[in-house]
């Protein structure tokens, strides 16, 4: 069988990086409970303020991977996808391929009728600045992890077809204890996966698959949309979803639960 070849990131990783599995399973151990602890802080806060908490916390998620593949395994932030090569290009792009990918969903819905739009008269400007750059903290933080480190890591251990997989696999699982989860979000958000790891190996750019979650995700969020089962209240918009046809919408899970974010 002819798997895909490595991209120069995964083959940094390969040349250069230091531990096998264990060393894999380790890192893993320890960025799960970075993680845990930025939910648990996030927690402690109020709905909108604990959101905005936990997604700037994220940084030390992104700080433990960054630290971990330096000093433990030995590797630089190259082998993580990470470059600063046509920055604004590239993030740029994938901002933009975010905002396309979910308007696309939301007009599907329209068409269907499965969703309604008004305004919301309590926005709140200041709040959805933050938002937004807290969103670009908590999206490429992900993508450092499961596409960064996970696939990379693996890519180069095995294949890159395994890598592309396997972290496809755990970005749906890690997706698994949100709030309203159902079997086509997790489906879906596997798909997703997938996509933004084929994204990652053509374009072996981080940035740009970071720019790309970060997109998705605000997007809904100020749609007044549940992302991955978690809502925004102080969003531009009010979208109503019709109870009788959450399979196209995805009810409480969010746009990602619906068949229409899957086709």
């Amino acid at each position: 069988m002819k798997y895909l070849p490595l991209t120069k990131s995964a083959e940094l990783t390969k040349n250069y990086r230091r531990g096998g599995w264990i060393t894999l399973i380790i890192g893993l151990l320890i960025f799960s409970l970075v993680s845990s602890l930025v939910i648990q802080i996030g927690s402690f806060f109020s709905d909108s303020f604990g959101i905005l908490i936990q997604l700037y916390f994220y940084s030390l998620v992104i700080l433990a991977i960054i630290l971990y593949s330096k000093f433990v395994e030995k590797r630089d932030i190259q082998s993580l996808g990470i470059s600063s090569k046509n920055f604004t290009k590239n993030y740029s792009f994938g901002a933009i391929l975010g905002f396309v990918m979910i308007g696309a969903t939301i007009i599907g819905n329209l068409i269907m009728q499965s969703i309604s739009i008004s305004i919301n008269n309590n926005v709140n400007i200041l709040y959805l600045i933050l938002l937004l750059f807290g969103f670009c903290i908590q999206g490429f933080a992900e993508e450092l992890l499961f596409k960064g480190y996970i696939m990379n890591t693996i890519a180069s251990m095995s294949n890159m077809t395994i890598g592309i997989v396997i972290n496809s696999v755990i970005f749906s699982l890690n997706h698994a204890i949100n709030p309203n989860v159902t079997s086509i979000g997790l489906i879906n958000i596997f798909l997703l996966g997938f996509l933004l790891s084929l994204i990652f190996f053509y374009s072996d750019n981080l940035y740009l698959v970071g720019a790309l979650h970060s997109s998705w995700n605000f997007f809904i969020a100020i749609l007044g949309l549940p992302v991955s089962g978690k809502i925004v209240n102080e969003t531009i918009f009010r979208i109503k979803t019709i109870d009788s046809l959450s399979i196209l919408n995805g009810g409480n899970f969010g746009l990602e639960g619906g068949l229409l974010a899957t086709i």
